[in-house]
């Protein structure tokens, strides 16, 4: 996850250096999320039905691919191709890794304790978003984006080496494998009729459609907005995960009423989330002093760090753990239809707007739908009771 980290960060603003078009950053962030939408699924169902562990160093392996495809632009600035490639093998390796970290969780764990592991998990990507920032920006400005290529393979070997070696992950290869072509079907199903795991599917298609733009075009808004150097935005964008880690730790050690409420009303605390995310990336496209831009970042991504700790834990709990990834690569196809969509929907509305007001609209429609979705979720309204008896089930 840090060489993710570091490429979300040093390739936009490399992109917008050579081409001083933000439309070739979110066509790069497109081809990225299109993997998602298929591969997802593929991960799931090779963490189903073999070793994880070999899964895993295997696919760790392929992304030394993009970072050879984007050493080969760096040298060839005219062969624009090679960086939307580049970002369909990221997705790709990375669309199938993550549901197979996911399936391990139930089989590393109690089903009481998937919360506080999942809270575990994303406390690692928030520590390795805080470092990820920091190291590209300074590398970049300090030397160059070979350098940052060269740092990133390091790392890609790094994990390789790692995961080849952990004992904890030798012994999740399941004992009875899940072929069936039809139980992959009936899963397919299952996911969008569940009263709950449904909800899951809305949230996260409509927020990656609605923040696509800023989530590809982040470098460049705080590039153009706040005319700011690389290593500054490393600076504040590291500072602002740091916010994340903090909010994982509360979750960690939640008192037992708010267990009680995780367990019980899920997705109350999914919809806060989305309001959270709505409102923090409503600020940071408001104002204009970077430190004020840190809180609206942290905002953010607090809300991210909300919404998934609970939409994870909420399909690991009411899903058998023989076919959680593939129930974990559903949900997040769903998700990145929306990134992909919106994306779409960007190129289009750069033609006429510029990122700031793109991604102002994009968050006040955000929070809105989460105040919407709460208002849904809450029994204390009569005229929506119909729709909480069924969530309740």
């Amino acid at each position: 996850m840090l060489v993710y980290q570091i490429y979300l960060v040093s390739l936009p603003w490399e992109i917008y250096s050579a081409t001083h078009n933000p439309i070739w950053a979110l066509w790069a962030f497109i081809f990225e999320m299109i993997p998602y939408i298929g591969l997802g699924l593929v991960g799931g169902l090779l963490a189903d039905r073999f070793h994880r562990q070999r899964l895993l160093v295997v696919l760790n392996l392929t992304l030394f691919l993009p970072i050879l495809l984007l050493m080969m632009w760096h040298y060839h600035p005219s062969w624009h191709v090679l960086v939307p490639l580049a970002g369909f093998v990221m997705g790709s390796s990375l669309a199938s890794v993550l549901p197979i970290i996911e399936s391990c969780f139930p089989l590393l764990t109690s089903a009481e304790r998937l919360l506080q592991m999942n809270a575990r998990w994303e406390a690692i990507n928030y520590v390795t978003g805080f470092l990820g920032p920091l190291i590209g920006g300074s590398l970049l400005a300090a030397t160059g984006y070979v350098e940052i290529l060269v740092v990133q393979g390091i790392l890609v070997l790094t994990a390789v080496v790692s995961l080849y070696r952990a004992q904890s992950l030798k012994n999740l290869g399941l004992p009875q494998r899940v072929n069936s072509f039809f139980l992959t079907r009936d899963i397919v199903c299952f996911l969008p009729r569940h009263p709950q795991l449904r909800w899951g599917l809305i949230f996260s298609g409509f927020v990656n459609f609605a923040l696509a733009t800023y989530s590809g075009l982040l470098v460049i808004l705080l590039r153009l907005h706040l005319h700011l150097s690389i290593a500054q935005i490393g600076l504040w964008l590291g500072i602002a995960n740091g916010f994340p880690y903090l909010v994982n730790l509360l979750i960690q050690h939640a008192p037992a009423g708010i267990i009680r409420v995780a367990a019980h009303r899920p997705l109350l605390l999914m919809a806060i989330g989305v309001v959270v995310q709505g409102l923090g990336v409503l600020w940071v496209s408001w104002v204009s002093i970077p430190w004020l831009v840190v809180v609206g970042q942290a905002l953010y991504l607090g809300g991210v760090t909300i919404y998934t700790t609970f939409w994870r834990a909420l399909r690991q709990q009411q899903t058998d753990a023989r076919w959680i990834g593939r129930i974990s690569g559903l949900s997040r196809s769903s998700a990145y239809i929306g990134s992909v969509l919106g994306g779409i929907m960007g190129l289009w509305l750069l033609h006429y707007f510029a990122v700031p007001q793109i991604t102002r609209v994009a968050g006040f429609i955000v929070m809105g739908f989460g105040l919407f979705s709460l208002l849904m979720l809450i029994p204390r309204f009569p005229w929506l009771t119909v729709t909480n008896r069924r969530i309740s089930h």
